[in-house]
């Protein structure tokens, strides 16, 4: 995962596990809006915590209590104590959405390799025998071809 990646995480659902809800009437403009009381401050009595759908990051928010603003990285290292970088505030929410996207780290940075069990289309099961004779030397294999005859498909052709 990187920095990019994580600016796209989705920011309303870290909060929610995190145990920080939206107040009463506080999704506003079709869920593109989302008021809090202040997860950054404890004292806070009234929702001034504004979430907002981000343009080039999935979500960006503003502390109107703290003064605090940015992306999610700057609100993990602002409401974290012990993280005071982009690198832990990755590694906090590696544990909070485990999945696909956090699994591992190219080998380029070192850490984990990649699993095994990923799905490629340049690489297939020789270990399992084939039905047909045919894919043994072959990616794809033709199965039929049916004539048009839908109506629509061949108005649209005769448009041509």
């Amino acid at each position: 995962m990187n920095i990019k990646q994580a600016k796209q995480l989705d920011f309303p659902s870290l909060l929610e596990k995190m145990g920080y809800y939206p107040e009463k009437g506080g999704i506003k403009k079709s869920g593109k809006e989302i008021w809090y009381k202040s997860p950054l401050n404890p004292n806070d009595r009234t929702p001034s915590f504004h979430l907002t759908k981000g343009k080039q990051v999935a979500w960006v928010f503003k502390c109107f209590s703290t003064g605090e603003e940015g992306t999610i990285i700057d609100f993990v290292i602002a409401h974290e104590p012990s993280i005071s970088n982009a690198s832990g505030a990755l590694e906090f929410l590696r544990d909070k959405f485990p999945g696909a996207l956090f699994d591992y780290q190219t080998k380029k940075h070192g850490k984990k390799s990649k699993p095994n069990n990923t799905f490629s289309f340049h690489e297939h099961d020789k270990t399992k025998p084939s039905s047909s004779p045919l894919a043994a030397d072959r990616d794809l294999e033709f199965i039929q071809d049916l004539p048009l005859n839908s109506g629509r498909l061949l108005s649209y052709r005769a448009q041509l």
